[in-house]
């Protein structure tokens, strides 16, 4: 019963919008940011696998009604990675598939931030890896680390590059037997770039929630 609550609390919430959006001015109603803003604000409240795809068809009209902004399209792809994480084998394949489409897509826009779409790259193969580790790991490992190099050349201030890195090298270490001693130290670092980075309005600025997870499994000392 919660669950139900719950999406047909995000459900009313993007129809309830559209609505409202009939009594906006017409210049709002054409207005980019205006729909963005309002599909990020409804991403901040999904609790609900469900409620994250009806975002992500959101997400798709406003794409469909503009087709020249990039940022719609990497949301839409990020989601997809994001949401395949919590989904079952019926649904994970499809929305890496998806992802992998909307990745393709982003090459399209010569307005796209490169740091940020290869960074997203190399959260792709991070999240292909996690799905099928003793499948994929093999054969993907150097493209997370690939796009991560290729994402922080392009800006060495992208927290996300230097976070996804940083999480892959101490899995990759986990997993060889070893352990990455300065991992936390690490972290710090990351989380500094975090808190001073300087972004537009309605970049992507995901990752923190990542981040403080990581720290709070491996740095929050035992007692």
């Amino acid at each position: 019963m919660k669950n139900l609550l719950l999406i047909a609390c995000i459900i009313l919430g993007i129809s309830g919008t559209w609505a409202n959006e009939k009594e906006k001015s017409e210049k709002e109603s054409n207005d980019f940011e205006y729909h963005l803003g309002v599909a990020i604000d409804s991403l901040c409240h999904v609790h609900t696998l469900q409620g994250g795809v009806a975002t992500c068809n959101f997400l798709k009209r406003i794409e469909d009604r503009f087709p020249n902004e990039w940022l719609t399209t990497y949301y839409i792809g990020y989601l997809n990675m994001k949401l395949s994480l919590f989904a079952d084998s019926s649904m994970k394949k499809g929305m890496l598939d998806e992802a992998q489409k909307y990745l393709a897509k982003l090459l399209a826009y010569r307005q796209v931030d490169r740091s940020e779409l290869s960074a997203l790259n190399a959260y792709y193969y991070y999240v292909l890896i996690a799905s099928k580790p003793e499948v994929n790991g093999p054969k993907y490992y150097r493209k997370v680390i690939e796009e991560c190099n290729k994402a922080i050349r392009y800006n060495k201030q992208n927290p996300r590059a230097h976070l996804i890195l940083s999480m892959f090298q101490n899995k990759m270490n986990a997993f060889q037997g070893g352990k990455q001693e300065d991992y936390c130290h690490t972290l710090e670092r990351v989380e500094s770039l975090f808190q001073n980075a300087k972004t537009k309005k309605y970049y992507p600025s995901w990752g923190m929630d990542d981040l403080k997870r990581e720290k709070t499994q491996n740095c929050t000392a035992k007692k």
